[in-house]
């Protein structure tokens, strides 16, 4: 992602800057700052846009792993009720469609859990973009404050 590279470079910029003499601050390159965070702004858009499509798959993955739970339920009871109509191995064919409805919905839990699993990931990673972009835009600003002259006493 550009925005995660750019996140790099102001970190980079403030890392490299010098520090002024007597005051413990850095003297950052201020186009070069600006240029980043210009171009920072330019990429989150796209960023969020990728989140967007991301969370979307996540609710289609989810949506067809529901959708192929009930088919997966619906035959399995189709199933169980052509064998319960057979007199001779009733008892079996009860127990049989049981274990495939059981076996149906541990397959159906996994699908979701997986979809959740993958979204809430690809969440994390954004949080954790956007909070660094956050701090990288916090110590840009506090680098660019510059300290009010002390008034003088007579």
């Amino acid at each position: 992602m550009r925005t995660q590279q750019m996140l790099d470079e102001l970190q980079a910029l403030v890392e490299r800057s010098g520090r002024m003499p007597g005051m413990g601050k850095k003297a950052v390159d201020e186009r070069r700052f600006y240029s980043l965070l210009g171009q920072l702004r330019e990429s989150l858009p796209a960023d969020l846009r990728e989140a967007s499509r991301t969370i979307q798959e996540k609710d289609k993955m989810i949506a067809e792993a529901s959708a192929k739970a009930e088919e997966i339920k619906a035959k399995a009871q189709e199933q169980s009720a052509r064998l319960v109509e057979e007199s001779e191995i009733t008892h079996r064919a009860h127990a049989d469609a049981e274990e495939i409805v059981r076996q149906a919905d541990l397959r159906a839990e996994a699908i979701r859990q997986d979809a959740h699993t993958y979204a809430s990931q690809v969440l994390e990673k954004i949080e954790t973009m956007i909070n660094r972009l956050a701090a990288g835009v916090q110590e840009g600003r506090a680098a660019l404050t510059i300290p009010q002259p002390k008034e003088q006493q007579p």
